[in-house]
């Protein structure tokens, strides 16, 4: 008796081993029913985005994945159904990166259910989209097993998060960002130093003496004296909705420390030829700031065209001042000297504003 008990008792745990497993079996299905549910046919559920003022609209979605889901249909319906085509707003461009819903099954008639998504958000340029930021979210669940439409209502809760944190992103940087401005303007003014120290910032009101030439390295064995002037810029910007304020202060400047007098001979014809040349290096600044005025500027290019214009502008600095020395036998040729003076006064004054005109 004793052993018929005992066989009776192995057949009872193995019928609640064969009745588990066969649960197990029975809520696998009804998740993978429930997934095919929501993925083949999403529904509109109302999860609108409390958007203030609507600054952008999604004019793509690039699905990255390398195992695509068709969990990208709820994102797709839920932004059709929430967010304006409204093209006269920024143009954004979704990646997905990541978008996954993984579900197992939990305590009897219940499975737990994870989702993860990783969005990369850019701005839609005429060449290629620029990076805005990037979106990581998740959540984790419970649900009944036969609940059909509760993983498609968590999606969209993702979903909503991603935009809303992205609207309030836009809303933040739309008006102070450059990725979004829309136009460059200048703002120009000289540079003025009040103090007299070795640097002499060019003024029309402070032309150069004999006391300036502090220079104690000999620079020549060929001329009586010599200066090295230049010019250069600095540059401020701040963004004004949507508009990129440049401010440029122009210097033009030689060093006291540079200026060389060859011998104790000094007169006015010797000081005038070195005076002409900080006049150049002045007219090439303002031929630098009426090039920049007249360019053709965007958001994308003004960078890259300052730096351009500046270095054409010192080239040309560098031949004017050659061709002048070159003319005037370094002030040696009493006739050309005059003539250089005459064009130089002209383009000082504003009759010219084309410095190969020289």
């Amino acid at each position: 008796m004793t052993f018929n008990f005992m066989r009776t008792k192995c057949e009872v745990d193995q019928m609640r081993r064969i009745k588990r497993y066969i649960t197990f079996l029975f809520l696998a299905v009804l998740t993978c029913q429930s997934l095919t549910s929501f993925r083949t046919d999403p529904v509109r559920i109302e999860e609108p985005i409390p958007f203030k003022k609507l600054t952008f609209y999604i004019s793509g979605i690039k699905d990255l994945r390398d195992i695509k889901g068709n969990e990208l249909k709820v994102l797709k319906k839920y932004i059709a159904d929430n967010l304006p085509n409204n093209q006269s707003l920024k143009p954004i461009v979704i990646d997905i990166k990541e978008l996954t819903v993984t579900e197992t099954p939990g305590k009897p008639g219940m499975v737990n259910g994870e989702i993860k998504m990783a969005l990369s958000f850019s701005l839609q340029k005429s060449a290629e989209p620029q990076h805005l930021l990037n979106y990581n979210g998740g959540m984790k669940y419970s649900r009944v097993a036969t609940n059909k439409t509760v993983v498609e209502q968590h999606l969209t809760q993702i979903s909503k998060s991603s935009l809303s944190y992205f609207d309030k992103w836009m809303s933040n940087n739309i008006s102070t960002n450059k990725i979004f401005a829309t136009a460059v303007k200048f703002h120009f003014k000289e540079f003025k130093d009040e103090l007299d120290g070795d640097t002499i910032y060019y003024s029309s009101t402070r032309p150069l003496t004999w006391s300036d030439f502090k220079s104690k390295i000999k620079r020549s064995n060929k001329y009586a004296a010599m200066v090295m002037p230049n010019f250069g810029y600095d540059q401020e910007e701040k963004i004004d909705n949507g508009v990129i304020q440049v401010s440029i202060t122009l210097q033009t400047f030689l060093a006291k420390s540079d200026c060389w007098l060859g011998s104790s001979y000094k007169d006015n014809h010797m000081l005038n030829h070195e005076q002409r040349h900080f006049d150049i290096a002045k007219i090439v600044t303002d031929q630098f700031k009426t090039k920049l005025i007249n360019a053709d500027l965007s958001p994308e290019n003004y960078q890259a065209l300052i730096n351009m214009q500046y270095l054409e502008s010192y080239r040309d600095m560098n031949k004017l001042q050659k061709a002048y020395d070159t003319e005037t036998s370094h002030g040696l040729n009493n006739s050309a000297q005059y003539n250089w003076n005459k064009r130089i006064d002209g383009l000082l004054a504003g009759e010219n504003t084309i410095a190969q005109n020289l």
